[in-house]
């Protein structure tokens, strides 16, 4: 309605008795202007599109709010934190390091780029890459495993071929082999043969042998210290069955001349003499330097005490040692017989005599 009131009103006519205007003065000539263009009846002002505040990208017309950008590019980097995090299971980091970099791409085009996408873009990348690596890693361990199980099967059947083969060689070469009865020297199981009476009678005397021993044992004591054992008040017969109470022995080896005498050498466990006289001279110096020795009237007071410390030492010395000691032997045709005279002789040795 206003702009149809200030509308210029078109000019009627001229008052018949006004005089003629004076001739304008000659002035410069102005240029024409422009047609005036009609207003549009009821013509709306034009809208100023807003202007954006400072910092902020411009938003033009039908385009979508800042803050849907904005909370696009956060969702961009916390998905490529996440695929980072989970990029141990290689799906689910290929997977958010793909949303990332599909949600950073789409920010950009509509918003710009900005530190958030750039971020989640870096991030889906690199969430991407690990998880492609962890799954690498699980196709090469997984490979070396079945390998390894793959080679122990291998192996328990190549052991297996291998013990079967090493069997049947074995055979063979037993097969091949004399007999081991072949490669025994008769001569020296005919030797052998003869000693073994004497070596395992030892270990159950019976009162025969004793005695052989007992005169053996004395004769030696006395031309030692001048009186049998029986003289110094020790009972020989113990003495005897004391030294061969834990008998054992074994043959080391065996020498054969033929037409001499041939030696078995062996090892024998018996009793330790020398342990029990030690004790015996001990116990006797004790009794000769005590009161009671002062309280002996008689000899045969005397050689009785001395037998009851012997008897008594008898009853504490149970260790045993290993002797050695050579079984002589003669051969008489073809048989072998043995030296009687040195088997003797090698027993007293027992007795540390």
């Amino acid at each position: 309605m206003e702009d149809k009131i200030n509308e210029p009103q078109p000019a009627g006519p001229a008052p018949e008795n006004q005089p003629p205007a004076p001739a304008a003065e000659a002035a410069t000539p102005e240029p024409a202007a422009a047609p005036e263009q009609p207003t549009a009846p009821y013509a709306q002002p034009p809208v100023t599109p807003p202007v954006p505040a400072p910092g902020q990208p411009y938003q033009g017309y039908g385009q979508p709010a800042y803050g849907a950008a904005k909370s696009a590019g956060t969702g961009a980097l916390v998905c490529g934190i996440l695929a980072i995090v989970f990029s141990w299971l290689p799906l689910v980091g290929i997977a958010l390091g793909i949303v990332a970099i599909v949600l950073a791409v789409k920010t950009v085009k509509q918003s710009g780029k900005n530190g958030k996408t750039t971020g989640g873009k870096v991030c889906g990348a690199i969430g991407i890459a690990l998880a492609v690596v962890c799954f690498v890693i699980y196709l090469l361990f997984g490979s070396i495993m079945m390998a390894l199980v793959s080679s122990d099967d291998l192996s328990s059947e190549y052991d297996a071929m291998l013990s079967q083969s090493l069997q049947e060689n074995a055979d063979e070469i037993a097969g091949s082999l004399p007999d081991a009865s072949s490669l025994v020297d008769p001569e020296e199981t005919a030797a052998i043969d003869a000693a073994t009476p004497y070596l395992q009678s030892l270990g159950a005397l019976d009162d025969a042998q004793v005695q052989a021993i007992v005169d053996e044992v004395d004769q030696r004591a006395a031309e030692s210290v001048g009186m049998t054992l029986s003289e110094m008040g020790v009972d020989p017969a113990s003495l005897v069955r004391w030294v061969f109470a834990d008998y054992d022995y074994e043959i080391d080896d065996i020498q054969i001349v033929k037409g001499g005498t041939s030696t078995i050498y062996a090892l024998a466990t018996v009793r330790d003499a020398d342990e029990l006289g030690t004790l015996f001279l001990e116990r006797t110096n004790e009794f000769v330097n005590s009161s009671e020795m002062d309280a002996i009237t008689s000899e045969e007071e005397l050689i009785a005490r001395v037998g009851q410390i012997y008897e008594q030492c008898l009853s504490e010395v149970t260790g045993t040692t290993t002797a050695p000691f050579e079984v002589s032997l003669t051969q008489e045709g073809d048989a072998y017989v043995v030296d009687e005279e040195a088997w003797q002789s090698q027993l007293l040795d027992f007795f540390a005599l």
